[in-house]
């Protein structure tokens, strides 16, 4: 069984994002989308992060992904230009889709400790 949080145990759709946040933090990056879902952003001393996100094109079941900070990209530039997409990790060569919520913040925690 996947350890959360204390006080939290396998949590419903509406409170992952709670548990993401009290687990890794206050988000670099967190929003709604029209459809009512969300992504969140960590990104980590290590140099990589993680975002999360759970609409309705992930079927509402949490997608993550690694980010990898950007060497080349300036401080001014659009997060998205910071931090793009890392296809080259021992994590995943790609995004991941259809995290259950545990595995959603073993996903992050994954990042966090690369």
């Amino acid at each position: 069984m996947t350890a959360f949080p204390p006080g939290f145990s396998e949590p419903k759709a509406a409170d992952v994002a709670k548990i993401l946040d009290v687990a890794f933090g206050e988000p670099a990056y967190s929003g709604q989308d029209h459809d009512g879902g969300w992504v969140m952003q960590w990104h980590f001393p290590n140099g990589y992060g993680a975002s999360v996100i759970c609409r309705s094109g992930t079927w509402w079941r949490p997608e993550g992904a690694v980010l990898r900070r950007s060497s080349s990209a300036s401080d001014d530039a659009e997060a998205w230009e910071r931090w793009p997409l890392c296809y080259s990790t021992p994590i995943t060569g790609d995004v991941v889709p259809g995290l259950s919520y545990a595995k959603a913040y073993e996903f992050v925690a994954s990042v966090e400790a690369l």
